[in-house]
């Protein structure tokens, strides 16, 4: 499964930043031991059981510029991100995990050093992103795609790994860069619903975008 640390390592700050949203999601109490990736192979599923149905719960966050709509059960982190120099800059997520292996999650922060190495242009920065998301989960891009949310440059991109599928949205508002994250094992239709429903309903504050 793609650590969801690693991606955000990739996306916002071309360095070094602690694995511990994904990799460490038990110990941090995030998720129940057996909804862990690796109980998967201490625990068989039944063949005849069916998904749980997603429950959604509209996060609203003014003072962070955005409103959302993800999986019920949201964690809230502040992560110490490290750049090249290794300095300490904080990456705030929050994060839900609807079921084994599955992951919604939206990361953001101010003028990271991956938005600093673009300069002022916006692909450059979009380009340096999704290349570092790459390398750092050492997936292949299956697609991607350039969009505007309210007005914004945007870029999609889907990739895959030996661990899953991996589903971003990366959005630069002035300096501040936006993640929308969705990893899973494998890409199934309700998976795919689900991810639509949660890109579709970000939505940019008017407060942000006077900034």
């Amino acid at each position: 499964m793609i650590r969801l640390a690693t991606v955000v390592l990739g996306i916002l700050v071309i360095g070094v930043i602690v694995y511990c949203i994904y990799f460490y999601r038990i110990e941090l109490g995030l998720v129940r031991p057996q909804d862990h990736p690796a109980a998967a192979t201490t625990q068989p599923s039944s063949p005849t059981s069916q998904p749980t149905p997603v429950g959604w719960q509209t996060i609203n966050r003014p003072a962070d510029g955005f409103k959302v709509e993800m999986p019920c059960g949201i964690t809230e982190t502040r992560l110490p991100a490290y750049n090249a120099k290794g300095a300490a800059e904080p990456v705030e997520t929050i994060e839900a995990s609807p079921g084994p292996g599955a992951t919604f999650a939206v990361s953001w922060a101010d003028n990271p050093p991956v938005e600093r190495a673009g300069s002022t242009d916006v692909r450059t920065t979009l380009d340096l992103a999704l290349n570092g998301a790459l390398t750092r989960t050492r997936s292949v891009l299956v697609s991607q795609s350039e969009n505007v949310i309210s007005g914004y440059q945007a870029r999609d991109f889907t990739a895959r790994s030996d661990g899953g599928v991996l589903t971003a949205r990366l959005i630069l508002v002035g300096n501040r860069l936006y993640l929308l994250l969705a990893a899973s094992p494998s890409s199934t239709a309700a998976h795919e619903d689900d991810v639509n429903r949660f890109f579709n309903s970000f939505t940019l504050t008017a407060a942000k975008q006077s900034n």
